[in-house]
């Protein structure tokens, strides 16, 4: 039984409200850890230094899997011949019915970042559509959208707020693993290199604003 586990049964038959405070603090900070490795490793990569960003892919499957796995839920329709391309931790918790997604938008926000990150090399977005990353945030976006319009109107600002911009990230990285290779600028092994003039970042970021402001 994996560490997560042992402490999620240890915290389901906990009858002590000091123990169980303290287990759930554990599994708290245990999780933050893994999500903190799956952000560091993304953003400390180098535009320039390919191979270390192709040497996260490849070689930290249960990381990545890990990081997916809280994306996850079991109301999620994706078809039989979709699920086959998951990784099997992955299609094993929608088989199982054990997949649950997490209620924490920041938590997710994070990983959805983290996954950005990757998808600013070829190497990266290859990997992600290998996982079958395209198929977890669409059914996460889908449910993302509904619980964002649920906050509609509701008091209560910065909720609807980290929402948005929840949805918004979600956008960004199915928008990278949608776009064909083809489609992409030649002259750029990574994303962070494209030039964007001052005017037009700032049009991106007042765009962007303007939507996680909006009621």
């Amino acid at each position: 039984m994996e560490r997560t586990e042992l402490l999620e049964s240890l915290l389901e038959v906990s009858t002590n409200e000091y123990y169980a405070h303290q287990l759930k603090d554990e599994l708290g900070r245990y999780f933050n850890v893994m999500t903190g490795v799956v952000v560091e490793s993304a953003n400390l990569l180098s535009p320039q230094n390919l191979e270390c960003h192709g040497r996260l892919c490849y070689l930290s499957d249960d990381m990545l899997v890990t990081a997916l796995l809280v994306l996850c839920d079991v109301s999620d329709a994706i078809e039989d011949e979709d699920r086959c391309t998951l990784p099997p931790p992955i299609r094993e918790a929608y088989d199982s019915k054990t997949a649950k997604r997490e209620s924490d938008a920041l938590v997710k926000t994070t990983i959805c970042e983290a996954l950005l990150q990757l998808c600013s090399t070829k190497t990266g977005r290859q990997y992600l559509r290998s996982l079958g990353v395209y198929f977890i945030l669409r059914e996460m976006h889908r449910h993302e959208c509904a619980v964002e319009q649920n906050l509609v109107g509701i008091e209560g600002g910065n909720e609807l707020q980290t929402q948005k911009n929840l949805v918004f990230v979600v956008d960004q990285v199915v928008d990278q693993l949608i776009c064909e290779e083809s489609e992409r600028p030649k002259d750029y092994s990574s994303l962070r290199d494209v030039p964007i003039d001052k005017e037009t970042e700032e049009k991106l970021n007042k765009a962007k604003v303007a939507y996680i402001n909006s009621t």
